[in-house]
């Protein structure tokens, strides 16, 4: 079967001590964050008390709440690596993007920007969904990984179409400053 992000695999070899019951092969480029057994189950397999599994999960909801705060850095540099021109970003590079990348919230309803408006950033879709539009005439549909504006980044110029949220919408923002940063600071 396929593996999405983060789906943790070998927790039950790791905790029971058994042997592997299956092969993973990787069909593309990935990245896999290997923790040791004894790391494991020092700092994540413990059992908790209903309380405490219970506060465990309100966290979480508020943690990952788009009112409740920012996304984490790994998150942000999960969403900036599905972007075509980051995706030969060393880590450490990414890493620096992501921690400059702004997390901006989107109501439903709202426009980001408007057709013929000058721009110096490109956005990424983290969460919820968009539309570009001209006018009434829809001219795309923006989902989660979705990159949007990167022309303006690049070089500043009028907006060749508005983009609206039509659901409640989380994006992380890099500026062109930022972009340029990144080409001073990485250049061979």
């Amino acid at each position: 079967f396929p593996a999405e992000p983060w789906l943790l695999l070998g927790a039950t070899g790791v905790v029971r001590g058994a042997q592997r019951s299956a092969t993973i092969a990787a069909e593309r480029d990935v990245q896999a964050l290997m923790i040791p057994k004894s790391v494991y189950l020092a700092h994540w397999h413990h059992t908790l008390s209903i309380e405490e599994f219970r506060a465990a999960i309100e966290q979480v909801r508020a943690e990952s709440s788009p009112e409740g705060g920012a996304f984490s850095l790994l998150e942000k540099s999960a969403l900036l690596r599905g972007v075509p021109i980051f995706k030969t970003l060393d880590h450490k590079a990414l890493a620096d993007l992501a921690a400059r990348a702004e997390e901006i919230h989107v109501p439903v309803g709202a426009t980001v920007f408007a057709k013929g408006s000058h721009g110096k950033s490109l956005f990424v879709v983290a969460a919820g969904a968009l539309r570009v539009h001209d006018g009434p005439q829809e001219l795309r549909r923006l989902v989660p990984g979705d990159v949007f504006g990167e022309l303006a980044a690049i070089t500043p110029e009028p907006r060749t179409a508005s983009v609206t949220a039509t659901a409640e919408s989380s994006l992380l923002q890099v500026n062109q400053a930022d972009l340029a940063a990144l080409v001073d600071e990485n250049r061979v």
